[in-house]
């Protein structure tokens, strides 16, 4: 038997030809099958059957530009202004030039609430009858504040003086106090805070300042207390051990202004005797204690004794406490 895939002898054995690969017989070399393999999938749009090793064509690299040296790099500049304004090691900052004088603001910055404002507020309300939350009484208390006018009766009578106090205080706590202001038990609720706010137990003194006006006088500054009080502030101060600490207090009710304004710092000064520049305020406000200083001629520190601010404006210098403040000035 002869296998059905070989072509006969005999007649018709001369029609079977060589099977072609690629227009190529098998006979062909195998370059030439190769070359006709590879020429026939590229007809047909298939890729090279050895195209994995060819090797990958590589682009041109882009010419590198060379940076200009005058040029600081990335970064450069923050690193710079980072090391400019640094401390010295072992510092913390630059210190202060000698001085004549420094004036210190009172709340916030000498004493503080032994409480919080709405605690006592909602305390003392409850004896009248009056329901407040103190939360509520918190954030109401620093809108009416804010909303009140400054602190201070220019051309108002010295005998009438404590009047306007009681009147300035009233207006402030009955928006405080919100719907609940206008209870009947009101004016006797107002009155009990306002007497209690004048004495040494609702107030607290900060642990560094007794000993950091000791430093301060013993150094040779004359010390004075500029403050946007009432007439309260000298009693306060003589109940809480300060007023021997200090030369001078000055408040705006009496003054008649109040900070921001140059005009009590010039007084503060006149009553210390020594001009602006050789004098030093220091307080926990930016606007009322900074700004109002510096606009009066005053070098000015910010005590931020809670590290609250993130950003302090240009050249304004920061303490977290009176000590820190002696410290730099003997440095």
């Amino acid at each position: 038997m002869v296998p059905p895939d070989l072509p006969r002898r005999g007649a018709g054995a001369e029609a079977a030809e060589p099977r072609r690969v690629g227009g190529f017989p098998d006979a062909a070399p195998r370059r030439l099958r190769v070359r006709a393999r590879r020429d026939d999938r590229r007809r047909r749009g298939l890729p090279s059957p050895d195209h994995r090793r060819r090797p990958a064509r590589r682009l041109p690299r882009p010419a590198r530009s060379r940076r200009d040296p005058s040029r600081p790099r990335r970064g450069e500049r923050a690193r710079r202004a980072r090391r400019r304004h640094a401390a010295p090691p072992g510092r913390r900052a630059p210190a202060l030039m000698p001085l004549g004088a420094v004036t210190l603001d009172a709340a916030g910055t000498l004493f503080e609430v032994a409480e919080p404002v709405g605690t006592t507020y909602a305390r003392l309300a409850a004896r009248h009858g009056i329901t407040l939350a103190p939360a509520e009484v918190e954030r109401g208390f620093r809108t009416a504040l804010a909303a009140a006018p400054p602190l201070a009766f220019p051309g108002g009578s010295p005998a009438r003086l404590a009047d306007h106090e009681r009147a300035w205080w009233y207006a402030v706590v009955r928006r405080t106090f919100g719907a609940a202001g206008t209870s009947s038990h009101f004016d006797a609720c107002f009155t009990e805070l306002f007497e209690f706010y004048g004495r040494a137990a609702a107030w607290r003194v900060f642990p560094d300042v007794p000993e950091a006006l000791r430093a301060l006088r013993a150094r040779g500054p004359r010390v004075g207390v500029v403050s946007n009080f009432d007439t309260r502030l000298v009693g306060l101060l003589d109940q809480l051990g300060l007023a021997p600490l200090v030369d001078r207090i000055v408040h705006s009710t009496r003054a008649g202004v109040a900070k921001p304004d140059p005009a009590i710092f010039h007084l503060a000064l006149e009553a210390l005797g020594v001009p602006p520049a050789e004098a030093l305020h220091a307080g926990n406000e930016i606007v009322a204690d900074v700004e109002g200083a510096r606009a009066a001629g005053l070098r000015a520190v910010l005590v931020d004794r809670e590290g609250r601010l993130l950003t302090l404006p240009p050249g304004v210098q920061r303490v977290r406490t009176l000590a820190e403040l002696v410290a730099r000035l003997e440095s």
